[in-house]
């Protein structure tokens, strides 16, 4: 049995969890500390193969599918966690935030020991209910809450981006 920890990577061919990859591969002391899992809705793409023969075992998950995601952190020692409000069949912050509960309790079930989540601050918190209709701020911070009310002995962690500057180009 390999003594490398197993992190796993939700949106490994996406931007964030890419980036993620692409910081462990290119440290030798991370790289010799951990293998990656990468979590794709499609394994076989040709991105998610790019990541396979740099050495990330591929595994294609349904963020809708609590029995999918579970299959996918087993054995993990750590998960980055991220949802996307602007896919084309999510575009809702009901439907975000369950992918993310969903990914936290697919964690929790099977002790994952640090779980790290791409989060946002709660806009309508902050401005005292002023902006309402951030749904893609606050439905990421829901589920940052939801999973420190609910974390147990699991050590939590949250990456906060402030804009994707690939947006800018």
């Amino acid at each position: 049995m390999s003594s490398q920890k197993l992190l796993t990577i939700f949106g490994s061919t996406g931007n964030q969890g890419g980036s993620v990859i692409d910081v462990i591969l290119a440290d030798p002391q991370l790289k010799q500390n951990y293998r990656l899992r990468g979590i794709s809705r499609n394994a076989s793409s040709i991105s998610a193969q790019s990541l396979a023969q740099k050495g990330v075992e591929m595994v294609s998950a349904n963020v809708n599918d609590l029995e999918s995601l579970r299959a996918a952190v087993r054995g993990s020692y750590g998960v980055f966690g991220v949802t996307n409000f602007w896919d084309k069949d999510v575009v809702s912050k009901k439907i975000e935030v369950q992918q993310g509960k969903n990914i936290f309790e697919a964690c929790k079930a099977e002790s994952v020991t640090r779980f790290v989540f791409s989060a946002l601050p709660n806009v309508e918190k902050l401005s005292n209910g002023v902006l309402n209709h951030v749904e893609h701020f606050d439905g990421k911070a829901a589920v940052a809450e939801y999973a420190e009310a609910n974390k147990g002995p699991m050590i939590t962690s949250y990456f906060m981006p402030g804009a994707l500057l690939s947006r800018f180009t």
